[in-house]
């Protein structure tokens, strides 16, 4: 299983532990604009680790099977909606009120995709 995750900042011990040390996740794409907090999450995860130029809107990267999203608020929305249109189950860490709300607003296109999306 190939994740990809999307803003490194506040994940790096977390997603060590729940991605990398989890049997069956071969890979774990990591993506953020910071190229400094990036090279030391993709140090942190060791050879499991890959690096993917994705940005909120872009189209999910071939291959991946799961998506965790730990963006500033507001921004997981369009990674949530390409994660939909790819068939991909997404995982979003967003916790503003409006922001959650904003994703759940795409729950029937979820639904109608047999998507799974995770909010919290």
């Amino acid at each position: 299983m190939r994740a990809l995750v999307v803003g490194v900042g506040a994940v790096r011990t977390r997603a060590r532990r729940q991605l990398v040390d989890t049997a069956g996740v071969t890979e774990v794409l990591l993506a953020d604009e910071d190229a400094g907090k990036l090279a030391a999450v993709k140090s942190a995860f060791g050879e499991k680790a890959g690096v993917v130029a994705f940005a909120p809107g872009d189209t999910i990267p071939e291959g991946v099977d799961v998506v965790a999203c730990a963006l500033p608020s507001g921004l997981d929305h369009a990674v949530v909606a390409a994660a939909m249109a790819a068939g991909v189950p997404c995982a979003s860490a967003d916790d503003d009120h409006d922001a959650i709300d904003a994703v759940r607003a795409l729950e029937p296109n979820a639904r109608g995709a047999r998507v799974t999306i995770a909010l919290g």
